[in-house]
This record gives structure tokens, C-alpha cells and sequence, in this order.
């Protein structure tokens, strides 16, 4: 498989997991396991009608030993758009709900997220009452309960990310764009549905169109990257506090790197480590360093045929220290790479994904 939209999941066995937008046998994408030393082995490649295609997410460890995901399209009959499945680590795969046309949402973009009451929370690209997505939650048998129906204008909507549960025991999120301004809100929501608008994002201040996640810092705030605006275009790396007090702390550029797809993931030292779709020094992105002060490091600018490029998903640090990721274009087979880095910027290549092979 290849082209990966999503981000690697480090498992408990100290694996990795992730899933292809296409390829695979039938080029509706894969679910995969990949080894720290790069060993790839597939373990489902989906099926259209069946297992749903085209995830573009990232995996899920529940405490059940299974990885739970979603499609972004495909279904039984081609009625549903978005099954939510779940995968055991040997391959055993089970579709557990899929999303209709019409109230529940579709399109799943990135991931659920376990709570600590035991279900499971997500957010839809498309659909709900007002067509621009929705907020659920989900029993592990696959009862499904919208808590929250986007109406753009006033909440956002069409949401890319997923949900992060805070220590604070709500969730916060991103609209990826609505508003007056059309660029997209922060938000916080209760597990029983009460839902708070924090930001409504500004093109030129605040910077706009956030695709993936809030990350929580050490000091309890919130981290997160925007895929345009900013003074420089190509985005911006902003703070947020649980209240709503919002500071950019870095204007990307072209030179920077920018039009991020992805979310922060913090560091062992307490730094953040992002990486950006475009821009930099070859114009195919790059993995930066930033401090919770703005602080900001380039420690690699991605070259299309040697490393691949334009990363779409999100970094995951694992228990050695370094930080693992994927590219969603370019390698030396055109179709992604997997990679690892270390956080002085050492840089391997892993495996280069192929769609027709791997």
C-alpha cells in the first residue's frame, strides 16, 4: 500500500501500526505492522464492499489488544461512506459500525479516541443535520450517540482531526474551517454534550485551516498547528489555554516549511516536534522543534526520492526516545516512506512503501 494520510501508532508491543489510502490488492489501502528496524508486514488489505477503503486516520489501542480505525469510504453495498472497525494485532479484522448518509455523519477523517468512561469518541467530516459533520461517541459493541451536530457558522465544521480527552476530563477540538471568518474554531465539549466555542481563527492573526489535533503540554495548555495564514502564509504553531487565551507562537514561511496537515507531538524534554506538507529547502516539507516559548528548529527538510515528502500524518515518540513518521508522497518508490528521527535530527528511512508491493 501507500500514499498514508495518517500517522503511525506505537503499540504496546513496541510495534508499529498504520494504514495506506490506497494500494494494497484491491488499491483501497492497507492496515499494516511495521517493526522498529523497518519489517513490514500487511495485515489486511481492505476491500471496498466489505471492510470499507481509503483511511486516511490513524489507529486506535484499546485495552481489549485490538487497534480500532476508520474508512473513509466504502460499505457494504456502497450505502455507507466511513466504517469504524477494529483489527487484531494477527490480523483479525471486524467491521463494528458503519456510518449512513444522513444524521450520523460520514467521511470519518483522522481517529476515535477511548475516554476514561470507556467509549469511544470521534468526529465525522460530512453529514449530521446541518451536513457539516458530527461530534459522537461509541460503545465498543457499536452503539453510536451524536453529541453535537456542526453548524459551521457558529461551531465550524467539515473537522479533519480528532478529539483529545484533557486531563481536565473534557475534549477539545478543531473545526477545520466555518466561522464568519470561514477559517475555522478551537472548541471544547463534555462528555454529556455541553459544547464551548474557544477560538474562531483569523486568516492573517491566528493563521487558519487546522487539519489535525490539539496536543496538551506539560503546563496544561494546548499546542497546535494551522495549515494557512499567518503573517507568512504557510500557517502558524499556536497556544491556547483551557479558557480560550490564544498566543501564535511561530509564522511559518516558505522557508520554514508550512501547510502542516498534522499535529504537534510533545517530547520527552517537553519540546513539541511537528512537521510541515510543503515548503522548505527542497519544497517537500520538514520536521521541526519547537519550545513551548516559540523557540523554533528545522531539523529536516525532506527531499522527494531520498526520504520522501510532504508528510500528512503526525510524528508518534516512542519508548527509545526518537520520533517515528510517514511520508505521503515521493520515496524511491513514489509512493511514501516510513521513517524515524531523532531529536537532534539524525534521520533514517526505514521503509519505502510501494503500492502495488507492500
Amino acid at each position: 500500500g501507500g500514499y498514508p494520510k495518517g500517522s503511525l501508532l506505537l503499540a504496546s508491543d513496541g510495534n508499529f501500526y498504520g494504514t495506506t489510502g490506497c494500494g494494497g490488492t484491491y488499491s483501497n489501502g492497507t492496515i499494516f505492522k511495521c517493526t522498529p528496524t523497518g519489517l513490514l508486514t500487511v495485515l489486511r488489505h481492505l476491500n471496498y464492499s466489505s471492510d470499507g477503503a481509503n483511511p486516511y486516520g490513524s489507529l486506535y489501542e484499546n485495552s481489549d489488544g485490538y487497534f480500532y480505525g476508520m474508512a473513509s469510504s466504502g460499505g457494504t453495498n456502497y450505502t455507507y461512506t466511513g466504517p469504524i472497525f477494529k483489527i487484531s494485532p494477527t490480523g483479525v479484522f471486524t467491521v463494528l459500525f458503519r456510518l449512513p448518509d444522513g444524521a450520523f455523519g460520514f467521511n470519518p477523517a483522522e481517529s476515535v479516541v477511548q475516554a476514561t468512561d470507556g467509549f469511544f469518541y470521534g468526529m465525522s467530516h460530512n453529514g449530521g443535520m446541518n451536513n457539516y459533520g458530527t461530534i459522537y461517541k461509541m460503545s465498543t459493541n457499536g452503539t453510536l450517540t451524536v453529541l453535537r451536530h456542526f453548524d459551521y457558522y457558529n461551531t465550524g465544521g467539515y473537522p479533519d482531526g480528532s478529539l483529545i480527552q484533557a486531563t481536565d476530563g473534557n475534549f477539545y477540538g478543531m473545526g477545520t474551517t466555518g466561522n464568519n471568518n470561514l477559517d475555522g474554531t478551537i472548541f471544547k465539549i463534555t462528555p454529556t454534550g455541553t459544547f464551548t466555542v474557544l477560538k474562531l481563527l483569523d486568516e492573517t492573526v491566528t493563521g487558519k485551516l487546522p487539519y489535525g489535533h490539539l496536543t496538551q503540554g506539560n503546563d496544561g495548555n494546548f499546542y497546535g498547528i494551522t495549515n494557512g495564514g499567518g503573517t507568512g502564509g504557510y500557517g502558524t504553531i499556536f497556544k491556547i489555554t483551557p479558557t480560550g487565551v490564544f498566543t501564535v507562537l511561530k509564522h511559518l514561511t516558505s522557508a520554514t516549511g508550512g501547510y502542516s496537515f498534522s499535529s504537534l507531538t510533545l517530547g520527552a524534554d517537553g519540546n513539541f516536534y511537528g512537521t510541515t506538507e510543503d515548503g522548505g529547502a527542497n519544497s517537500s516539507g520538514s520536521i521541526f522543534k519547537i519550545t513551548p516559548t516559540g523557540v523554533f528548529t528545522v531539523l529536516k527538510y525532506f527531499d522527494y526520492m531520498n526520504s520522501g515528502a510532504s508528510p500528512w500524518g503526525s510524528l508518534v515518540r516512542a519508548a527509545d526516545g526518537n520520533f517515528y513518521g510517514m511520508c505521503s508522497y515521493g520515496g524511491q518508490n513514489f509512493s511514501g516512506t516510513i521513517f524515524k528521527i531523532t531529536p537532534s535530527g539524525t534521520f533514517t528511512v526505514l521503509k519505502h512503501l510501494n503500492t502495488s508491493a507492500t
